[in-house]
Formats: structure tokens, sequence, C-alpha cells
């Protein structure tokens, strides 16, 4: 980065963190790009902070595919809520009955491209969670809105009454209690009989007042619903993909 000062700097969301991570630990002076793009996988408040400190630019969280390219990016004003590319695309939210669901309400993306004529794309499923907002942003553009992306369809292990636990609440346990001062990585493994085991690779081992803020934390956010574990590696490896995967459904014939 130093010798090419790219004017964007766009990569996987888990690389950019980590990269980010680098550039403050060592005190790496680069000259700032106009934005930071993290995309490919759920992005995070951490990872959007952290790149902002690094980098000293805007972070953007986008949306993009293979299939589609661009499909949205959080807005400038307000970061949790990202504009979709109405003019290229039809986006709706489907239940698990295939039909649509209200504003506000989580379901699968499935998307129609308006542009793609060679091989048209209509009602493609992603595979991805999210949910459309209503009304519109108060920054002044006139695009529809939806919510950051919540996970994959695969990547979601349920509650005993079926409710999904989604990569956006796992996040939050670890984002309240600052956790990121001394946890690197985090996967979440679902095991037989109700049982969760959280994979844990730290940048040092944690307090007991540390240790005691996440078992809280995680405790109250789950409600009695799973035993948990807490397990800590050397590494929590990337998919081939080469990205972080941080919910690992048990797998049910």
């Amino acid at each position: 980065m130093q010798e090419l000062e790219p004017p964007i700097l766009t990569g996987y969301a888990a690389a950019i963190e980590a990269l980010a991570d680098h550039v403050l630990a060592t005190g790496a002076q680069l000259q700032p790009p106009r934005a930071v793009f993290c995309t490919a996988m759920e992005v995070t408040d951490r990872c959007l902070e952290v790149a902002e400190r690094a980098f000293r630019a805007p972070a953007v969280d986008v949306y993009v595919t293979n299939e589609f390219g661009v499909i949205a990016w959080s807005c400038p004003v307000r970061r949790d809520v990202l504009h979709l590319n109405d003019d290229a695309l039809i986006v709706e939210v489907l239940g698990p009955d295939g039909a649509p669901v209200p504003a506000g309400t989580v379901g699968e993306l499935v998307i129609t491209s308006l542009r793609l004529t060679s091989m048209p794309l209509i009602r493609y499923r992603m595979g991805d969670m999210a949910a459309r907002l209503p009304g519109t942003c108060e920054c002044g553009r006139r695009l529809a809105l939806m919510t950051r992306v919540q996970g994959r369809t695969a990547h979601v292990i349920r509650r005993p009454n079926g409710a999904p636990i989604t990569t956006p609440l796992i996040t939050s346990l670890f984002g309240r209690i600052d956790a990121h001062e001394w946890v690197r990585r985090y996967q979440v493994r679902e095991e037989p009989g109700q049982r969760l085991r959280f994979l844990l690779h730290v940048r040092r081992p944690p307090s007991e007042s540390q240790r005691n803020a996440l078992t809280g934390s995680v405790e109250s956010a789950l409600g009695g619903d799973f035993q948990v574990a807490f397990e800590y590696v050397d590494e929590i490896p990337m998919t081939p993909s080469g990205k972080l995967q941080y919910l690992v459904p048990l797998v049910r014939s």
C-alpha cells in the first residue's frame, strides 16, 4: 500500500479488519485512500471502526456479488442501513414459505436484474438474509433501504422454538463488552444436545473479569437455550473462499 497508494482500498471484510489491526499495531503511516470498501461477508461495526482508524478514510459496507455487482452500500449518515441499487435491481425478501415478508422482517434475499439481457437472472436466490426497511433515509437519498446482511441461510443456528440466531447477535455480544480488546477472532459451533462451543483466538489471555463479562453477555443473550463452552484455539481458519464463518450450525440428517 505504501508503494501503490490506492485511491480505493477494497477487500473481504475479515481481511480488511486484519490488515487494519496490523497497521494500528505497527504504527505504519499510509497515504489515506478516498474510501475503504468492506465486502464479501457480514460486516461488523468493529470492522468499519478499526478500518477508519487505521486507514484514516471512510469505511463502507458494500454488498456486492459476482452475479449482480453492487447491490447495496452503507449510508454515510446512518451506518446501520444500506441503500439499495434500485436503478439496476429488484430486491425482494422472502420468508420460509417463499412469500414476501413485511418491511423490517428478516428473510432470504431474492434479486432480479434489470440490466442483464444476455443471461437474465430473475428472482435469483442469494442465500443471504436481510430485511428491507420502510421509508427513505434522512440523508436525502431516495433509494430504498435495507439492513446489513444478517448472514447466510445455511449459517443459522436455531433455538429450540425455531427462532434464528444470526451473526449480528453474536457480534453484538462481543461488541457490547469491548471483547475485541483481547479477542482477535471467534466462531460459534453448534454441537449435539443443545450445545454451543465458542472458539476464541485471542490477542492475549483475558483477565478473570473479562472472561466473566463474556460469559454473562452470552448467557444473557441466549436465555438458557443452550449449554455454552469456551475453547481457546491457536487459529480459526478461513473458508476456502477466504471468508470468516462466524456461525457453524450442526449438520442434521
